[in-house]
């Protein structure tokens, strides 16, 4: 009989190698016994839950305030390195005062991307998915026509998985990478540590979930926000981490469901032409199971 069998009165017991229950038992303390001594027994299911959430709140709490205290360092360190710069090139800033909100960027080029592909967070039923990104502008001679996908960014704190809750509809504008080396003029120092080490992406928003989706057909709609005071899109720099999935994004007709499609609208236009949308979750499994 072998390590991992067992004869149990009529029938022998095989486990599989290699797996065991300890990550679960030290859960089930965390999760269930902890839990439960902190209730007075009565009802203790929601007492429960109501500890185990505010032991992660505190523990969230105590992650944000050191990265709050590791920014105001580093805070502290970029200000010295600009003080720094501006001296070394105090007459190249002198020379066009009208430019002195450009001067301040130690780089003169970025990397860009014009896709990436990246595996979403697993759901229970084990199924893996493979998603992608594009940022591509219009290229005339080559006659390639521009596609800037739209995808659901992980926006708040309370952002999940699953649910809409925390996160904001986007659509990605460009993707890039901050050089390692700044440009000749910081004497072609290596960036500063904090920067970003991985790709970023620059996004413009849709307008904010509503609190429940639309009766009848279960979906959300988003709508261009009104743009800011200097007339451009409200937008912002991301980490490509806080994009969780891509989107598909279905114009809503001008005059209700049985409008006719305006003239100026094509599969190429209609993100720049139509002001309102429904968000698709009827696309596939994952976005059945995500956009709720």
């Amino acid at each position: 009989m072998g390590p991992n069998e067992r004869q149990c009165r009529d029938h022998t017991v095989r486990w599989t190698d290699n797996y065991n229950t300890e990550m679960f038992e030290r859960l089930h303390i965390d999760l269930a016994k902890d839990a439960w001594r902190a209730t007075n027994h009565r009802d203790e299911f929601p007492q429960m839950m109501r500890w185990v959430t505010r032991q992660e709140k505190m523990m969230l709490y105590k992650v944000f305030q050191k990265e709050h205290q590791v920014e105001e360092e580093l805070e502290e360190e970029e200000d010295a390195e600009v003080d720094t710069a501006d001296a070394d090139s105090e007459e190249a800033s002198t020379e066009n005062p009208s430019d002195l909100a450009q001067t301040f960027l130690p780089f003169e080029r970025v990397d860009i991307y014009h896709q990436f592909k990246f595996k979403p967070i697993e759901l229970s039923d084990g199924r893996e998915e493979l998603d992608a990104v594009k940022a591509i502008p219009a290229h005339p001679t080559k006659h390639q026509k521009a596609r800037f996908d739209t995808v659901i960014v992980l926006d708040k704190g309370d952002a999940e998985s699953t649910g809409v809750i925390g996160t904001r509809a986007a659509r990605v504008k460009i993707i890039f990478a901050l050089p390692k080396t700044l440009s000749e003029r910081f004497r072609g120092q290596t960036a500063p540590s904090w920067w970003p080490s991985g790709p970023l992406a620059y996004v413009e928003w849709y307008s904010c979930f509503a609190s429940s989706p639309d009766p009848t057909h279960l979906m959300y709609t988003v709508s261009k926000p009104p743009l800011t005071s200097k007339g451009l899109p409200q937008g912002k720099i991301i980490p490509l981490t806080q994009i969780r999935q891509s989107c598909q994004l279905a114009p809503c007709f001008p005059d209700g469901p049985s409008g006719t499609v305006p003239d100026d609208w094509s599969s190429n236009t209609v993100l720049e032409t139509a002001n309102q949308f429904h968000v698709n979750n009827w696309t596939g499994l994952y976005a059945y199971q995500t956009l709720w």
